[in-house]
C-alpha cells in the first residue's frame, strides 16, 4: 500500500515537473518568435528608411539640378537677348549712317545731273531742235559713249590706236546727228559744244578731249 502510495506521489510530481518544464519551453518559443519578428520589423524599417532616404536625395538632386538648368537658361536667353538688342541697335545705327551717307550721294547726283541736263539743253537749244530731234541727238551722244567706253578699256590697243578709233567712232556719231536733224543744225549742235565745253557731261568728255587731235 505504501509502494503505491509513493509511486502515485512520485508520478504526480514527474508530470507537474515535465508541465512546468513544457510551459516553460513554450513562453521561450513564444518570447523567441516574438523577437524574430521585431528584428525582421527592424530590418525592413531601416530599408524602408534608406529607400526614402534614397528617393529623398534623388529628388533633391533633381531639384537642385533643374534649378541650376533653369537659371542658366535664363541667363543664356537674357544674355542673347542683350546680344540681338546689340545688334539691333548697331545695325539701325548702321543703317541710319548709310541712309544719311546714301541720301547725300544721292543728292550729289541729282544735283550733278541737273546740270548735266542743264548744258544739254543749253546745246540743243542754240541749234533750235525740236523734242523729237533732242531725244534722238542725246540717244546719239549716249550709245557713242558707251562705245567710247570699251575703246578706252581695250587693252589691246596703245594710245593712239585708240585715239584714231575714237576719232572714227565721233565721225560716225557726227553723221548719225546729221541724219536726224540735217547739216545745218549738226554744225551749230558742234559749235555750242566747242564754245560751251561742257564740264559736268562726263558723257561729252571723250569728245572734247579729241578737239585739236588729227588722225595720221
Amino acid at each position: 500500500m505504501k509502494k503505491i502510495l509513493m509511486l502515485c506521489v512520485f508520478a504526480t510530481s514527474f508530470f507537474a515537473s515535465e508541465a512546468q518544464t513544457r510551459k516553460s519551453k513554450t513562453k521561450k518559443s513564444k518570447k523567441s518568435a516574438v523577437t524574430r519578428q521585431a528584428g525582421i520589423q527592424a530590418r525592413f524599417d531601416s530599408l524602408q528608411a534608406k529607400r526614402q532616404h534614397n528617393i529623398d536625395s534623388t529628388l533633391t538632386y533633381q531639384f537642385r539640378y533643374d534649378s541650376v538648368r533653369k537659371e542658366n537658361e535664363r541667363m543664356a536667353d537674357e544674355k542673347f537677348q542683350q546680344e540681338q538688342m546689340a545688334w539691333k541697335e548697331n545695325k539701325y545705327r548702321e543703317l541710319d549712317s548709310s541712309n544719311k551717307t546714301q541720301w547725300s550721294a544721292l543728292s550729289k547726283d541729282h544735283e550733278h545731273w541737273l546740270n548735266v541736263q542743264k548744258e544739254r539743253d543749253a546745246v540743243n537749244k542754240s541749234a533750235n531742235l525740236s523734242a523729237y530731234q533732242d531725244r534722238q541727238v542725246n540717244y546719239i551722244n549716249q550709245s557713242s559713249f558707251e562705245k567710247a567706253k570699251k575703246i578706252n578699256a581695250d587693252t589691246l590697243m596703245d594710245d593712239k590706236q585708240k585715239k584714231d578709233q575714237l576719232v572714227k567712232l565721233n565721225g560716225e556719231r557726227r553723221g548719225s546727228i546729221k541724219t536726224i536733224v540735217g547739216k545745218s543744225k549738226e554744225k551749230k549742235l558742234e559749235k555750242a559744244r566747242k564754245e560751251k565745253k561742257t564740264s559736268s557731261d562726263f558723257e561729252a568728255q571723250w569728245i572734247n578731249e579729241l578737239d585739236g587731235y588729227v588722225k595720221s
